[in-house]
């Protein structure tokens, strides 16, 4: 009997250690840094299908619910930050960031979500977040065009402004601007994508109003001189696609740069200029519609090779200030078909590969806010998924330590969701390109988890 009991025992004290061990495992898990990996996994996050979860729900609790007089359902929230030098100049608010929704935001977004979901489409809260949000946009709409700031009525004349942004009167009137091409383009691009996930909306028989075609094709880098920022780059009547949608020599156009809202739509200090990435939006538009032979698509590839051949990446975006968003963007418009950055696949990897920091993620070099180290890791992390050869070992190592690096920026958020803190999605114009910045936690989490998922893919060897 004694023995029995002892048997018992023993056998009760084995139990005991197996669960406490068990226990320990998953407290330790929980305990863990997101993402934690080990060397046996060859640089891969583990996880990776719950931390990816966790965004979309973060994502997806974010996106604006009820209308609040600023934004409208299926809006993200994105603030205006300007520096102290701008606020001295009366733009801004020093204290805080500013609401201010867009057109431009949200198809961002969409997009964004749409290039996770076409890789997994097991995200099931995707192409739902895309349907509450696409509505939004129209009103930016004007014609066929899209405008960057909301329609709204001053003094009895229909002009576009910012939401809530804090502007003196000195300058109330310059965010009466034109519709965009980048504005414009991202949001066809964000209809055309929707039009493919959810066959409610047509199906696959979207096509872009000639009308916008014709506007690209007009406005365009053609027997006119530059923008000063342009001519620093030696860029002159480069053929490509200019950024607003209106003539510089329009005589509605006030030449006053403090001119009031209601005299008149104008560009910004009254010259057009020519952005990288914003001709990259373009040509990604345009390959997905099927239009690709418009006039200027041609002319907007070699200003991207040139940019490539003189590695004036930090500077080439005027509303991009970030070294790596060329190779981001470049990335997303490769994937859609227009690949006339191919032959230059070679020169844009090994600029990302030299310029890994060693601590495994990218810094902003070169450029302003070189501690908006998400976005530049991301960005590039993206560019090697794209441009990169999946058996290169520089590459493989890149995107593992690229891996490890967001992981440790992650956050949790009050709901215990993980997310990555905005770094500035873009900016204002030339002038201002150091002054006032867009943030939007939303796009900076999505674009951070797309970075792990590429890197995922490659490094598990998946086709």
């Amino acid at each position: 009997m004694r023995k029995i009991t002892s048997k018992v025992n023993s056998a009760v004290v084995m139990m005991v250690m197996v669960m406490a061990m068990a226990g320990l495992a998953v407290l330790s898990r929980a305990n863990a840094t997101p993402g934690a990996t080990g060397s046996a996994d060859r640089g891969r996050i583990a996880n990776l299908a719950e931390i990816a979860a966790s965004n979309l729900r973060f994502i997806e609790n974010s996106q604006v619910k009820k209308a609040d007089g600023v934004y409208v359902p299926g809006e993200w929230r994105t603030q205006v930050h300007s520096s102290p030098v701008a606020v001295i100049m009366g733009i801004g608010d020093l204290l805080k960031g500013e609401e201010e929704p867009s057109a431009f935001t949200t198809s961002t977004m969409i997009n964004q979500l749409v290039s996770i979901y076409q890789d997994h489409p097991e995200f099931k809260r995707i192409p739902a977040m895309i349907e509450r949000a696409l509505p939004s946009v129209e009103r930016f709409r004007e014609g066929v065009l899209y405008n960057f700031y909301p329609a709204t009525i001053w003094r009895g004349v229909r002009v576009h402004q910012a939401a809530t942004m804090t502007l003196s009167p000195l300058w109330i009137g310059d965010t009466n601007v034109p519709e965009d091409a980048d504005t414009t383009s991202v949001t066809y691009t964000a209809k055309y994508l929707n039009s493919q996930l959810n066959s409610k909306v047509g199906g696959k028989k979207f096509s872009v109003p000639t009308a916008v075609l014709k506007s690209f094709k007009t406005y365009r880098d053609l027997k006119r001189e530059p923008h000063y920022y342009n001519a620093d780059q030696r860029m002159y009547n480069t053929g490509a696609f200019l950024t607003w949608q209106m003539n510089e020599k329009d005589p509605r156009m006030p030449r006053f740069w403090f001119a009031q809202p209601e005299e008149g739509v104008r560009i910004p200090f009254n010259d057009n200029d020519v952005d990288c990435v914003v001709n990259i939006n373009v040509l990604r538009m345009l390959a997905l519609t099927g239009n690709s032979r418009l006039p200027g698509r041609n002319k907007a590839c070699g200003v991207l090779g040139y940019v490539v051949n003189s590695q004036d990446y930090a500077k080439c975006g005027i509303y991009y200030p970030n070294t790596y968003n060329f190779h981001y963007s470049a990335s997303l418009m490769d994937a859609s078909g227009e690949t006339c950055l191919r032959p230059y696949a070679d020169q844009m990897v090994l600029f990302i590969l030299k310029n890994r920091a060693a601590d495994g993620g990218w810094y902003n070099h070169d450029n302003y806010h070189v501690d908006d180290r998400i976005h530049a890791t991301a960005f590039a992390m993206l560019g090697l998924a794209q441009f990169g050869q999946a058996n290169d070992a520089r590459v493989r190592k890149a995107l593992a330590s690229g891996s490890k690096f967001l992981m440790s920026r992650v956050k949790r958020s009050q709901a215990g969701n993980l997310y990555w803190e905005g770094e500035v999605f873009f900016t204002a114009t030339a002038i201002a390109r150091s002054l006032i910045d867009w943030k939007n936690d939303s796009f900076t989490t999505a674009v951070a988890l797309s970075a792990l998922l590429k890197a995922d893919k490659i490094l598990s060897g998946q086709p």
